[in-house]
């Protein structure tokens, strides 16, 4: 896929004490002694979904106070006071308010009921609009209303049925006023999520960069903006249509994606990082940076080599975590996305937390950290806030929108503007239990985002004069809301899953009705589209990778 671009000339790596310097002008506070940072990125859930139910009870018992952005919970409502109308093919409507599984009645450990929604959730840029603000194309300044979700799901299962002749394994239900898109787990059903927040923190205030889906979202996270694209693919045809199968559309576009990612900045400044996935790495796809040893000779298959490098110390300061996210034989995903189950996502948060934590050396210098890329068409009650212009991020010099109009055509720019809450994770030592971190006011008119991951990582290990974009720029940091030292508790040596695995039978059952998302990432395809479009590096690159199922530790990733 054309030359490499990575970073030939590398700065010598800041000394300590000179970020120390930076970080206390910039913030007013020491630099934690954090050497190490994990990010697993999930997909597609809210902060809702996930800790809404957790977070409710604690705002409620006036544990914690709701955040400026929480306009609801300082009103007084309650989350299952929240509701959606659905209007059926009749012209009939109805009510459909938040809901949970009944412990009384149900069994809320079943994998069926980890696994809601069995269908797929709005994901589409024009849908998104329509879940949040009830129309294709809000102007300036619209107030999201958060009032469309249940009746894009409903639109969706119905369209499949109708159009395709597909029926959905979750739909909405008219006679127990129930939507699959206004559901909220339990915090037992979410134990390793709820257990790891309770014993270190998370954010209630953490949204994605992009009121957008997966790819948008997932360089933003890399590189700060979008390209200006607002869909994976194509956003032609009708809306509920679903994606089509558009390879060599697709590698095109990515062609495009040459700017500097997280990954080059770091390494420019002699600051390395590793990449270990389950099928294979969207940010190796994804980023024309990535397309060479530069990217692949730092790709690990997480099953054969995380538990071994941990064991062994072996870890740069940047860890980027990446799940499986298609059927693997036997092994379903276990990247959350709707509608896969919950359960084999907690199972690999699980995976990571425990092995990170039988290195207590490694642990007592590491921050993990747990998102999820967008919530898509499910429910959350926090409006997303107006967001720092990315550069206008779509005006990057690109050769036109391949498969999707130029947005500049709207009136209002979308990446001025965050897309719904999503959960945020934050486990390590470096945080006293039971946190929610949030920021400063004083420090920081925004909420986090992906971008303040990036400013994160930036802080600790380059410096705060360090950017890629002005959204990460003017992202919030974490680091000063760490502990500066580790606390002598590190923590529990060992979150349990909240079921025990299922039986072969079951797993069978799951996987046999399990379709995969609306919205096909198409991995395949375009894993076999950039090895043949990569440079002779590349392609030699790529059969390395292939053959590094538990090799050794390469060179790069010191101790």
């Amino acid at each position: 896929m054309g030359g490499s671009l990575c970073c030939s000339y590398r700065e010598p790596r800041r000394e300590k004490e000179k970020v120390k310097e930076l970080i206390m002008r910039e913030y007013g506070t020491d630099l934690p002694g954090i050497e190490h940072v994990f990010v697993l990125m999930l997909e597609n859930r809210t902060f809702d979904n996930i800790f809404g139910k957790f977070m409710d009870d604690r705002y409620a018992s006036g544990e914690i106070k709701p955040s400026k952005w929480d306009v609801a919970v300082q009103a007084g409502q309650r989350l299952y006071d929240h509701f959606n109308m659905v209007k059926d093919k009749t012209g009939k409507t109805y009510k459909m308010p938040v809901w949970s599984r009944d412990p009384a009645t149900e069994d809320i450990m079943s994998i069926e009921n980890l696994t809601v929604p069995r269908g797929d959730p709005a994901e589409k840029f024009v849908l998104l609009n329509r879940c949040l603000f009830l129309e294709d194309e809000p102007k300036k300044g619209t107030v999201p209303c958060l009032k469309g979700f249940a009746q894009q799901y409903y639109e969706l299962e119905t369209h499949d049925k109708d159009e395709l002749g597909e029926e959905w394994d979750d739909k909405t239900d008219f006679t127990l006023l129930r939507s699959p898109a206004m559901h909220v787990y339990l915090p037992e059903q979410m134990g390793v999520f709820t257990d790891l927040a309770s014993a270190f923190g998370l954010s209630d205030t953490y949204f994605s960069s992009a009121p957008c889906q997966t790819w948008p979202n997932r360089l933003f996270q890399h590189c700060g903006h979008c390209y200006g694209y607002v869909n994976n693919l194509a956003d032609t045809g009708t809306p509920y249509a679903k994606e089509p199968n558009i390879t060599f559309d697709t590698t095109r576009r990515m062609r495009q994606f040459s700017d500097q990612t997280i990954f080059g900045m770091l390494l420019s400044h002699d600051v390395e990082f590793a990449i270990y996935h389950g099928d294979w790495a969207l940010s190796t796809l994804l980023h024309l940076e990535l397309h060479s040893d530069f990217g692949y000779t730092r790709s690990y298959c997480y099953d054969s080599n995380f538990a071994a490098h941990v064991a062994a110390g072996a870890m740069p300061p940047f860890i980027w975590l990446e799940p499986q996210y298609l059927q693997a034989g036997d092994k379903p995903p276990n990247d959350m996305h709707p509608p896969h189950c919950t359960l084999f996502a907690q199972e690999l948060v699980a995976d990571v937390y425990n092995n990170l934590r039988k290195n207590e050396q490694l642990w007592s210098t590491s921050v993990f950290i747990v998102n999820t890329d967008e919530g898509v068409g499910i429910f959350d009650h926090v409006p997303p806030p107006d967001a720092p212009d990315p550069e206008a991020g779509y005006d990057k010099p690109i050769m036109g929108f391949i498969v999707q109009d130029d947005p500049r055509k709207m009136s209002w720019n979308p990446f001025t503007r965050y897309g719904t809450r999503i959960p945020c994770l934050i486990a390590t030592p470096f945080v006293n239990p039971m946190t929610v971190m949030r920021p400063d006011p004083k420090l920081n008119d925004y909420p986090f985002d992906h971008a303040s991951v990036i400013r994160t990582i930036f802080d600790l290990f380059i410096g705060p004069d360090v950017f890629l974009t002005q959204r990460d720029k003017k992202a919030p940091s974490m680091v000063p809301y760490f502990r500066t030292t580790c606390r002598e508790d590190l923590g529990p040596k060992e979150v349990k899953h909240p079921v025990d695995a299922p039986s072969n039978t079951g797993l069978a059952e799951l996987t046999g009705t399990c379709r995969g998302p609306r919205q096909c990432h198409n991995i395949q395809g375009l894993r076999v589209e950039a090895e043949n479009n990569s440079d002779a590096h590349g392609a030699e690159s790529v059969a390395k990778m292939k053959e590094r199922r538990g090799q050794p530790v390469e060179t790069h990733i010191k101790k």
